[in-house]
Formats: C-alpha cells, sequence, structure tokens
C-alpha cells in the first residue's frame, strides 16, 4: 500500500504517463525545483512556470511516452525511484522509438514535491539521499 508521500509521487507518474502537465503540477510545490544530473542532463529548473515550460517541450515532442516507476525507498519526505521510460518522438523531431532509464530522488513538503532530482540510475539517487534500496 502507498504511503502518502509515495501516494504523490505515483500520481505524478501517472500525469507524466498522460502527458498531463497539469495534472503533474497539481503535485509540485508553487517554488519547486527540478534538477537533471545526468552527465547529459536538461539542467535546472526553478518554480512552477519553468516547470511547466520543461516538461512542455518534453511533451511538445513525442507522441506517446510511459515511464516505470519502481519505488526503491521512501522515508521522512523522500521517494528514490528506479525509471525507465520509453518514448516515441513526433515528425517533428524525426521518427523512431526511445527507451532511457534513470532514477529520481524527490523530496516532499507538506504533500506536494519540493524537489525532484534526475539521476543517472536509482542507485546515484539512493546514494545522493543516504538510503538503500527497501525490502
Amino acid at each position: 500500500m502507498p504511503t502518502p508521500d509515495t501516494g504523490v509521487v505515483l500520481g505524478n507518474n501517472a500525469a507524466f504517463c498522460r502527458r498531463d502537465v497539469e495534472g503533474m503540477l497539481a503535485h509540485y510545490a508553487p517554488d519547486a525545483v527540478v534538477v537533471d544530473r545526468r552527465p547529459t542532463g536538461f539542467g535546472s529548473y526553478h518554480g512552477i512556470e519553468a516547470i511547466r515550460a520543461y516538461y512542455g517541450g518534453i511533451f511538445d515532442n513525442v507522441e506517446e511516452i510511459n515511464e516505470e516507476l519502481e519505488v526503491l525507498a521512501s522515508r521522512d519526505g523522500v521517494v528514490v525511484t528506479q525509471c525507465r521510460t520509453w518514448a516515441e518522438l513526433s515528425s517533428a523531431m524525426g521518427s523512431g522509438e526511445f527507451t532511457v532509464d534513470y532514477g529520481l530522488a524527490i523530496d516532499l513538503r507538506d504533500g506536494l514535491i519540493a524537489r525532484l532530482e534526475v539521476f543517472p540510475d536509482g542507485d546515484a539517487a539512493l546514494a545522493a539521499r543516504g538510503l538503500s534500496r527497501q525490502a
């Protein structure tokens, strides 16, 4: 059974898979920050408007997208996940499909995402928060 924190993360994931930016933003604090820490990452986004533009840009370039998410740890307002996203590019970006694996470290405050960081994988996200996989 999901905890309230994992419920927020799963709700955000469901909105992501629907390409529903407004649905996603309902899960974010007004001053939220998204940081992509992968070597080929997309940068940092501060506040709802910047996060809206970030996800809107992703969704504008894909026809379909699906993010499989596995919660690796959840404790004290922090949720860490392993993710695999499959997407089909829109014709404006060429054609084809791709899959990418990554980890997320998500800090929650008052039932909302305050900080979401993207890492190369779930183990890197766990290490960044000093957590280990839950059984």
